[in-house]
């Protein structure tokens, strides 16, 4: 009888902190929805929310919480575009990026670069046709695509380091080991 009763704790532990870090990722869009200059800022923060989840709990938690951010945010905030980039490429990514650095470099290279440019053509084609974003903002051009894979290289260091750092000492100073159960 313990033992159900302990696996219970940890199952409602779960699903309250998936359901807290939905929140707070939509929060976040929340933020970038108001104000437009953060929109990318605002999906990057949310998908540190995927990060945490993905080395905290694995499994489909990380997948729970992408999914109910998506939707709630899709479903309230008044602008729609942080909630694109959220779903098509930055909630998405963390786990992209942990299953492909399982493999060798390279492959894991290039892994990464074809999910960016395959997600960047899905964000500017609804940007264009579903949000109806002016064509100059937009531009489908090769200048717009290569700045945009050099900074997926860039934001991919940096989220390693950052990555990194937690594990490291962030873990241990902010006790968030464990918080799924």
């Amino acid at each position: 009888m313990k033992r159900k009763s302990k696996t219970k704790r940890i199952q409602t532990r779960t699903i309250t902190m998936a359901a807290v870090l939905s929140a707070l990722g939509v929060a976040f869009l929340y933020i970038g929805s108001i104000f437009d200059f953060l929109d990318l800022t605002a999906a990057a923060a949310s998908s540190l929310i995927i990060v945490l989840a993905v080395m905290e709990g694995g499994g489909g938690i990380p997948w729970m919480i992408y999914a109910a951010t998506s939707f709630l945010s899709a479903l309230i905030l008044p602008n729609k575009y942080p909630v694109l980039l959220y779903i098509f490429f930055a909630g998405l990514y963390p786990m992209v990026k942990s299953a492909a650095e399982r493999l060798p470099r390279i492959v894991s290279a290039a892994v990464k670069l074809v999910f960016f440019n395959v997600m960047f053509t899905l964000i500017m084609l609804m940007g264009r046709y579903l949000l109806h974003l002016p064509e100059d903002e937009i531009g489908l051009d090769a200048v717009i695509y290569i700045l945009g894979n050099l900074m997926l290289v860039a934001y991919d260091y940096l989220l390693t380091q950052l990555i990194t750092l937690y594990q490291r000492k962030l873990r241990k100073m902010l006790k968030l080991g464990g918080i799924f159960g």
